[in-house]
Formats: structure tokens, sequence, C-alpha cells
């Protein structure tokens, strides 16, 4: 059965994205899965304990968090995939990504082990203009803190114009930085300061999110315990 959530912002806790441009963060977040402005939460995952837009679909590690600036991302959890909807007001950002679990509410919480991991990759398909999409992972503090780059995925990835039905396979190479304070391990940020136009009700679909090693081997993700 597949589940739509709409993501609204509530004021939970504000991130370090705010230096990205200018607006105040109010993130979105529930254990592994969706709270909605009832403060209701339900598991993302289609067999109850994943992420369909992850290649390991039983993580269980993740909260998904969406930072809202001028409008709402609506979230279709698919077989094998996800869908993100921009249903903004084509004149602002929204951004999120996978984040630790329970962090919001757990200070002591560490960040992720990413300690083998080199790059990210994924498949993307959709119909929203590449110029507005930015995918990255992400420190707590240091400089830069969006990795490899904050910029949209024609500089980073040379993926120029997207098929709604074709996948076009992306992957960001991190392997020269540091990824010892990770609390974001899959950022997305849809904008449009690199020259692109947001377009309302337009989406992107995600597949196939994994983090390798030097050697192009699967890593799985840890919470770090020190």
């Amino acid at each position: 059965m597949k589940k739509i959530k709409t993501l609204k912002c509530m004021s939970l806790m504000i991130f370090c994205l705010v230096a990205f441009i200018g607006c105040t963060i109010t993130p979105v977040t529930a254990d592994n899965g969706f709270q909605n402005n009832n403060g209701n939460s339900e598991n993302t995952g289609e067999d109850g304990d994943g992420w369909s837009l992850c290649k390991n679909s039983s993580y269980d590690i993740f909260d998904f968090q969406v930072w809202s600036g001028a409008g709402e991302v609506t979230y279709e959890n698919k077989e094998g995939y996800a869908r993100f909807t921009y249903n903004g007001n084509n004149d602002g950002w929204s951004g999120g990504g996978l984040v630790r679990a329970g962090a919001n509410n757990d200070a002591t919480i560490k960040s992720f082990n990413m300690e083998n991991a080199k790059k990210m990759k994924f498949q993307i398909r959709g119909t929203a203009d590449p110029k507005t999409l930015c995918f990255a992972i992400q420190r707590r503090t240091g400089t830069p803190d969006v990795l490899p780059s904050k910029v949209n995925i024609v500089t980073s990835c040379g993926i120029s114009s997207l098929s709604e039905t074709e996948w076009t396979e992306a992957t960001y190479d991190f392997s020269s930085a540091d990824t010892s304070d990770i609390i974001n391990a899959f950022l997305f940020i849809v904008a449009e300061d690199w020259s692109g136009k947001t377009i309302k009700n337009a989406w992107f679909e995600i597949k196939n999110l994994d983090w390798i090693d030097a050697d192009g081997n699967s890593v799985t993700l840890s919470i770090k315990t020190e």
C-alpha cells in the first residue's frame, strides 16, 4: 500500500543550513517516519522498517526532516523508490535529508560513522529543473559544511536535464573531505540560487541511494558510539 505524506514546517530545531539562504529553517521529523501538523507519525517503509529510496531499505538509523522556506514538499513512498514533489510558491526553497534518528530529542546522539564511505550515489528522474536541485552530505560544523559542494546537479554531476521515465545515475565523491562529524547522510535542497526556476508540482524521484567505499562496495552506515 502506497503512502503519501505532506511535510509542512514545524518549529522543532534549527540546523546549520540556515547559512545557506539566510532563512529560518523549521524542520519536520519523526522517528523512522514523518510527523504531520497533528503530531502523528507513521513509518515510511513499505515493509515497515526502512526507506524506499535507499538501496538498503532496512535502515533504521534515520529520521527524515524537511526544512521549508516558501512551501512544502510531498513525499510519496513507492516500491523501490521515493517521489518528492515541490508544492511551494515558486519564490523560495525547501530542503531536508536523512538525519540521525532521535537527534531532536537527545543531544548526546553522535554523528554518522562514515569512515569507510567515500562516495554517495543514487538514480534520479523527474520533471524538476536540474538547476534547482542540490544533493550532498552535511557536517555539523566546519567549512565547508556541505560536501562535496553546495551547487546544483548541473555543476556537480553534469546532469543538465531529467527524464520522466529513464533513470540517470548521480555520484558524489567526498573522499578528500573530513567526514568525521556528518549529521545529514543525504542532504537535498530545492532552490533558485543557481539560476534555475522552481515550478509548483514539479517532482523528482530517487532510488538505490547508497554510500560506497573506494572500491565501489556498499558501506552500511551506523551511528557512532563515542
